[in-house]
């Protein structure tokens, strides 16, 4: 019968490993309650000292106990480890971009880079957020010209996981109201301190009902995060590229909710001004 009895044990998967444990734990409680019976007999001063004796006994007696039964089946639970990695590995493998994606969107509502109705540029997309889930962000595109305000018609979805490794542009964090560069090309070379005149004059009369407003906003919002306020007012810059070729670039506050009509104004106010001299000179 006993013959039987350790034939059995012997097949049995771990039975050494339990036998051993079901010892230990043995061990541990005698061992327990002989040091508890010590301290009874024990003379403290205060009942405190007793409760935090025992309380200091059982919280050693854990942890020794602990380290015992993770050195006794140390071999098996690296088995176990190693296949739990490997099953970890596989899942991270097969939804690789189901991860990224979410982990982009997290990061995103963490970081609070941008909300529902910013006007956002990533990886040359820009428009507007129409909708901002956790594996996606759902714009409506800007363009189809770099410097278009105007929007296209086109809904893009992009794949949070973009936002891990591209930087995205939110040009409406100053919330109403933002700075914005339009670029012109004088068709004379000879009138480009007329040209940089007018677009001047053309910006201020634009803008003349909402500059202070705007100058507020945006000032509120600086002293808010600390940083410095930039020039509110109209200004024209001259640009000259490698092959000397003069460009004009204006910079203006806008209301966000009519980029696309400012933009248009500022064109066709520009254009008025040139089309009678471009004409006399025909």
């Amino acid at each position: 019968m006993k013959n039987e009895i350790a034939i059995l044990v012997q097949k049995l998967p771990y039975a050494n490993h339990i036998a051993l444990t079901i010892g230990v734990m043995v061990v541990y409680q005698i061992l327990k309650l002989i040091v508890y019976k010590k301290i009874d007999r024990t003379k403290f001063e205060d009942d405190a000292d007793k409760i935090l004796a025992k309380n200091k006994v059982r919280d050693y007696g854990r942890l020794v106990l602990l380290i015992a039964l993770f050195s006794l089946w140390f071999s098996q639970l690296q088995t176990v480890f190693i296949s739990l990695l490997a099953f970890a590995a596989a899942i991270v493998i097969a939804f690789k971009e189901v991860i990224m994606c979410m982990t982009g969107g997290m990061i995103i509502r963490i970081n609070k880079q941008f909300s529902i109705g910013h006007r956002i540029e990533i990886d040359g997309i820009r428009g507007y957020v129409l909708d901002r889930a956790i594996t996606a962000t759902k714009v409506l595109e800007l363009g189809p010209e770099r410097n278009s305000q105007q929007t296209t018609g086109n809904i893009i979805s992009i794949p949070n996981s973009i936002f891990l490794t591209k930087s995205v542009v939110n040009t409406s964090y100053f919330k109403d109201y933002s700075i914005r560069a339009f670029t012109f090309s004088p068709i004379r070379s000879d009138n480009v301190e007329e040209s940089e005149y007018n677009l001047k004059e053309i910006a201020d009369e634009i803008c003349k009902d909402y500059v202070d407003e705007a100058e507020l906003s945006i000032q509120r919002f600086c002293q808010k995060e600390g940083i410095l306020i930039p020039t509110i007012k109209p200004r024209v810059k001259i640009l000259l590229s490698e092959d000397n070729d003069v460009k004009l670039l204006l910079k203006m506050p806008v209301d966000n909710s009519k980029i696309g009509d400012i933009e248009q104004q500022v064109y066709r106010e520009y254009l008025k001004l040139l089309l009678p001299k471009e004409n006399s000179n025909v």
